[in-house]
């Protein structure tokens, strides 16, 4: 199957890293668009998970999201089997080890959503400006409450890989490595970059 080409323009599909740092913002696009209809297909689909092929049709628009110019899958998944797996599983247990994002660990992930943003900093993450390679790339929006203190509220995580990419698990679907402002427009309209603090030696 080949890519399409047609998503958008080149300029649309790619993202330099020149200025990549906290709190750039995330402009839309019509190729996020385009992933935003089909995550939002996939979900209509899976919801109506009774009716036959249900899950098939909804597999089948997480892979063409793999099939936009510059995405590619890295991690083929199942909507069947991963509904308790998401970003924050990918990426904080099977690509960091954290124990607290463990998939039947509920009560340390609802405290977790309910403030990612603080959760990781008292779990040993730091906010940095500058991301390098093996960073978290935190997807949301800006808190504005309080001009002096830059915080924001997170809707997806990712590891950035450098040269403007990230791998990161896109809901129930994919692990995908896309352009870093490549998602869903539900994930938010800026991206906050973690590092995990060096623990002291015993």
């Amino acid at each position: 199957m080949t890519k399409e080409d047609d998503q958008g323009s080149q300029s649309e599909q790619t993202a330099p890293e020149i200025a990549l740092q906290s709190w750039v913002p995330i402009t839309p696009s019509f190729v996020r668009m385009t992933i935003q209809e089909y995550t939002g297909r996939a979900y209509e689909e899976w919801y109506t998970g009774w009716r036959e092929g249900a899950m098939e049709r909804s597999n089948a628009y997480f892979d063409r999201i793999g099939n936009i110019a510059t995405i590619q899958i890295v991690e083929s998944r199942s909507v069947e089997n991963d509904y308790n797996y998401r970003c924050a599983e990918y990426v904080f247990h099977t690509r960091r080890g954290e124990t607290w994002a463990l998939e039947d660990n509920q009560g340390e992930g609802r405290e977790f959503w309910a403030d990612s943003h603080q959760f990781l900093l008292s779990h040993g993450y730091s906010l940095i400006d500058l991301p390098q390679p093996g960073d978290i790339i935190a997807y949301g929006r800006l808190d504005r409450t309080n001009p002096d203190i830059k915080r924001g509220y997170y809707q997806h995580f990712g590891i950035y890989e450098g040269d403007g990419r990230v791998t990161s698990k896109f809901d129930m679907g994919h692990v995908f490595n896309h352009p870093w402002a490549l998602v869903p427009l539900q994930y938010g309209d800026t991206v906050a970059f973690f590092r995990k603090s060096p623990q002291p030696k015993q």
